[in-house]
Formats: C-alpha cells, sequence, structure tokens
C-alpha cells in the first residue's frame, strides 16, 4: 500500500483555511480512489500543494512534534477515507427534479437474459454533450452485452432516497466517459420483454431501495383497472424532450391511456415512502415516464389478552406495505392515529362493559387494511 502521509487541518478566519487536506510524501502523488471520488474535495491536490508550503517552515520549528502530530492524525484520516463509497451515497436527499440518466445492459447466457441498470445518481447529472454522443452500439462493444438501452435523461420525482444492499454497492461502469452506478438487475427467460420495453405493462426489478415524498408535494400516480397504484418515480425527456415538471398535472390530457387506466394528481398530507425490499413493480407510460407499485398495507396485532383483564393493556402493530394512516379505536373511541408502520398502543379498559373489542384500520392510496381483536373484562376494571 503507498505510504500515504495526512496533514492535519488548519482552521482560520478566512473560509479558504478551514479545510482538510492530504499531504503526500514519499510515493505516488495519486491520491487514494476513494478519497478522489469523496464529494467537497475536487480540488483536493490544489491544496495539498499550497499546505505543504505552509507547513515546511513548522517542520523546520517543530521538526519531531510535527512527525508526531501527522503520524496520529493519519490513522484517523485512513479510517475515514477507507470507508465504502456505498456507504457515504447510500442516502440522498433533496432529490425532486433532478437530472440522471441509465444504461441498461443486457447479457444472454443460456436461455436467460440478465439486464444490469446503472444510472448516474450521486456521481454526476449525466452531461449533455456525453450523454447525446453515447449510443447503444458503444454499450454494447463496451459492456460485452447483447442489446443495450439508454434510457435518459430522466429527473427525480421523490424527494429522498435510501439504497442498501445490492442497490449501494458501489459497482461502477464508464460508458462513453459517463461514469454510472449498478442499481438494480432483472433476469428474465430470453424473449421476454425487459423494463422499459413496453408501455403500461408491469416489470419487475429486483432493488432495496426506500422513496421518500414529502408531505404537501404533489405526487403523481397511473391506477390500472385493478386499481393498483403506481407512484411517479422520475419523469423522461425522452419521447416529449422538452417535458418539464410544470407539466405534470396536466400529463393526463396528453398521455394514451390504456382503457380502465386513470392519471391523477395527490398533495399527500404526511410524507410517503415506497419500500422495496426485493421486488419493485414498474411501469411506463407512453412518455417513458416511470413509476413504481404502491404496496398495499397489511396488520399485524400482537399481545391482545386471551383471558380476562381488570386494567389498562399494551398492544403492539405492525404495518406492513408502504406507509399508511392507521387508527385504532376500541369500541367507538378513537386511541391513536399514526403513519408508522411499528408502533406500541396502550389499551383502555372500562367496567361499563365486559366485552370490548379493539379495530385497528390501515389505509393508503393502494388499498385498505382490517384487523379486530376482542378482549373480556373481568368483573370491575381498575386503573393502572
Amino acid at each position: 500500500m503507498t505510504l500515504v502521509r495526512y496533514a492535519v487541518a488548519r482552521f482560520c478566519t478566512r473560509p479558504r483555511y478551514l479545510v482538510l487536506t492530504l499531504w503526500v510524501l514519499g510515493g505516488s502523488r495519486a491520491l487514494p480512489r476513494d478519497a478522489v471520488q469523496l464529494r467537497g474535495l475536487s480540488r483536493v491536490h490544489h491544496v495539498a500543494a499550497g499546505f505543504r508550503r505552509e507547513l515546511l517552515p513548522w517542520r523546520a520549528q517543530w521538526g519531531r512534534k510535527l512527525g508526531r502530530v501527522v503520524a496520529t492524525s493519519a490513522a484517523g484520516l485512513a479510517a475515514l477515507f477507507a470507508q465504502p463509497i456505498a456507504d457515504a451515497s447510500a442516502t440522498t436527499t433533496g432529490l425532486r427534479d433532478q437530472r440522471y440518466c441509465e444504461v441498461i445492459p443486457s447479457v444472454t447466457q443460456g436461455s436467460t437474459v440478465t439486464t444490469y441498470i446503472y444510472n448516474t445518481q450521486g456521481l454526476n447529472l449525466c452531461p449533455a454533450a456525453q450523454w447525446d454522443a453515447l449510443t447503444e452500439d458503444e454499450v454494447n462493444q463496451e459492456y460485452g452485452s447483447q442489446s443495450a438501452q439508454l434510457n435518459g435523461p430522466r429527473f427525480w420525482m421523490m424527494d429522498d432516497l435510501d439504497a442498501t444492499g445490492a442497490s449501494s454497492t458501489g459497482q461502477t461502469y464508464t460508458f462513453g466517459g459517463i461514469e454510472m452506478l449498478l442499481r438494480g438487475t432483472l433476469v428474465t427467460p430470453v424473449g421476454t420483454a425487459t423494463v422499459g420495453e413496453q408501455f403500461y405493462v408491469p416489470n419487475t426489478v429486483q432493488r432495496q431501495t426506500v422513496y421518500t415524498f414529502k408531505a404537501g408535494q404533489p405526487i403523481y400516480e397511473l391506477v390500472d383497472p385493478d386499481k393498483n397504484v403506481y407512484v411517479m418515480q422520475s419523469y423522461a425527456q425522452i419521447v416529449d424532450k422538452n417535458l418539464t415538471i410544470n407539466q405534470l398535472p396536466a400529463l393526463g390530457h396528453i398521455l394514451s391511456l390504456p382503457t380502465g387506466w386513470r392519471y391523477r394528481e395527490k398533495r399527500p398530507r404526511h410524507s410517503i415512502q415506497l419500500i422495496t425490499t426485493g421486488i419493485a413493480y414498474v411501469v411506463n407510460d407512453n412518455l417513458a415516464d416511470s413509476y413504481e407499485r404502491m404496496n398495499k398495507p397489511s396488520l399485524q396485532l400482537s399481545g391482545v389478552p386471551t383471558g380476562c383483564v381488570r386494567r389498562a393493556f399494551k398492544v403492539s402493530v405492525h404495518v406492513g406495505g408502504d406507509t399508511a394512516n392507521t387508527r385504532v379505536s376500541v369500541g367507538p373511541r378513537t386511541v391513536k392515529r399514526t403513519t408508522s408502520n411499528d408502533f406500541m398502543v396502550s389499551v383502555p379498559v372500562s367496567h361499563n362493559s365486559r366485552s370490548r373489542r379493539l379495530s385497528v384500520v390501515a389505509s393508503n392510496d393502494a388499498g385498505t387494511a382490517r384487523a379486530r381483536a376482542s378482549f373480556r373484562v373481568c368483573g370491575r376494571a381498575s386503573r393502572p
């Protein structure tokens, strides 16, 4: 491993000194690749050179003391820069209307086709000149794929994105000078349509992501004849190269929707999360805008007593699926409202009725789930 000594940070009232710089001595002047990729360090080479000149008089004056300081700092800073890039960029905020591009090469092996989904998120904003020059033939030649799609430019519609597992491996590939991260894979039999090849037809994509749409921000949905709800994750300038976010409210009048499909706009009063822990179902409209299916809620209760009770008790509630409004009632009385996926609720007990019913209702745009449980009160109830 190349010997790299790290200089300590110098803090001064002038902002140009408020930097953390690397001082490379006795080896290659190239910085470690992970460090170069870290955001905010694009000028680290120039800063390092200037900082070295400033430190030279200090070295003459302080000698071994400075050496010990540098050596001590090296261990901590080396640990910092050793962290995988995927971990640093797994969570991204402020994405709404941010530009990105995807390259989707497909490799055929025997009777199956493996499709790889790469995008520029977290690395660059898909430089227009390089993207316009990139061709599918160039992708196939570089990657060794039999077919490829150039999917972009696109613009995110969620506010925050959290990627884990296979969606944050940090595996990169450079297509036509544009560096991209591997974000998902899809394995299908030969001859099966893959993601983005057909409009209004669901495709499965394997990934682990959480998309967050903030309260009060508009979301745009497609509803199919079976009442499945798909939330727009990105709009595209592929078919309509002039499409902007301001045109999305009226998109329903422009799209060629199949019979039974609907397009609608909503402004949720609470934040919504679309959670994918394996398979995401994605559809594209005829303008190539992309939507992810919202999961219907499910409910699981635990802790409901089987015998009679005399005082208040707690029940654990798990709400599966994507974010839902959940209401907990005891008889006609509502005791809790929440959008949490896991929570505890205190169930009050009254001696006015020997038999009581606990009711939980969770609903989101995709559907409603209900759970009920009964409990018995032992004689006269007492306060906890």
